[in-house]
Order: C-alpha cells, then structure tokens, then sequence
C-alpha cells in the first residue's frame, strides 16, 4: 500500500495544483473589471472613448423645438439603452453586471455609453463635475459616464449651462444586467432602498442637472 501511495504522489501533487488554479482563477472575462477594455469586441455601432475609459455613441440632432420632435426624441434614448445593450452583450456575453445609459438632450441629441472604467476629465464636463463634487472615492456609474459624453462634445464656452442646468426636457435612460440578474430598464441609483450607496447619488446628480430619469418618473426635478 505504502508503495503505491508513494507511486500515485505525483498524480495527486498535479490534481492538488489544478484544483487551486481553477479555484483562484477569475470566472469568465467579466465586463466589469478595469483592465484591457479598449481590447474588447468592439459592440457594433460604439466607439471606445479613450477619456472616460467606455464604449460609447454620439447622436448628434438638429434642434427639434416641438413636443413632438422631444417626444420622438426620448423615445428614441430609451430605444437605444435597450440597443446598445444587446449590441455590447453580443459581442461580448456576460453573466456580469453590463449596463448600458442613452441621455436625450433636446437640441442636441443623444448620447450613448457603458461603465467609464476611467475618471472622465472634470473641465470637459463642469456641470457635471460640479453636481457629482464631494463624492469619495471618485464613485462612478454609468449615467455619469452618459452625463460627461454630452458635455464634453460641446463647445468650450458653451459647456457651462447658465443655470447649471441642462436644456428642459432633458432625459436619461439605463438598461442592461446586475450581477446574476435579468436585464431591464434600471432606474438611476439613490431612488430605491438598498440602491448604490454613492453621495451624492445619480438620482441627486439628475435633480441638480435638471435630467429626467426615464425608468424613475417619481424621481425626476
């Protein structure tokens, strides 16, 4: 016995040193990590913005002044959330958490992006760098990343709103999957219990910037 013990040490040593591979090895190539995403299958229709870090889509409107045109406009953000979504899943599929926000801007257009795995530049953006000043750690979430696209495409002496807030019918869509979950419309973090704890919260970022949450009209300025 004692002899084939000693025979059978190398196998076991070899299944010993494969069992802890797997076991310390990430599951899949999830969405959500900070490294290697300009690498990606690139989702058909985006473009990776080296500043934020995302990948993203400029829809880029003539000025609409009917209801109308805002209505169609909307519509068409929430479509695109949706869009995009499986635009980016199918090129790289997930159980992982893959979010996706389309930002209507009336007169503008629409703007389009994923998770920003950077922190976008503050000067491009001053509203929203100013609405999103104070947070720890730099938290940010997709409708930020959605938020910093629209401003940073504009002019440099137009990209601070006089009254701080953006055009009046302004309106943001999310869509995608949390970890292990179903992918829906999601409503912007700070307006459901036991929502991302970040202060101030997207749901307060939106209000301060005048943008309706599409998935959450109960919260919206």
């Amino acid at each position: 016995m004692l002899f084939n013990l000693r025979n059978l040490l190398p196998e076991l040593a070899c299944v010993l040193a494969i069992g802890q591979f797997v076991a310390s090895a990430p599951h899949g190539d999830p969405l959500n990590t900070d490294h290697g995403l300009e690498k990606r299958v690139p989702p058909q229709g985006m473009k990776f913005n080296g500043d934020s870090g995302a990948w993203t889509v400029i829809k880029k409107k003539n000025s609409h002044s009917s209801w109308a045109d805002q209505k169609q406009g909307i519509e068409q953000a929430k479509t695109d959330s949706n869009t995009y979504y499986r635009s980016y899943i199918a090129s790289n599929p997930t159980h992982d958490a893959l979010l996706i926000s389309a930002l209507y801007v009336p007169h503008e257009g629409i703007f389009v992006s994923s998770y920003p795995r950077n922190k976008p530049p503050t000067g491009q953006a001053p509203d929203w760098a100013k609405a999103v000043a104070g947070r720890k750690h730099d938290k940010r979430h997709v409708e930020d990343a959605a938020l910093w696209l629209y401003e940073s495409t504009l002019a440099a002496d137009k990209r601070t709103h006089e009254s701080g807030k953006y055009p009046a019918g302004s309106t943001i869509f999310t869509y995608g999957q949390f970890a292990g979950q179903e992918p829906d419309h999601q409503p912007a973090c700070g307006s459901q219990p036991g929502s991302a704890k970040i202060d101030p919260s997207c749901t307060k970022v939106l209000t301060t910037l005048g943008v309706k949450d599409g998935n959450n009209p109960l919260h919206n300025p």
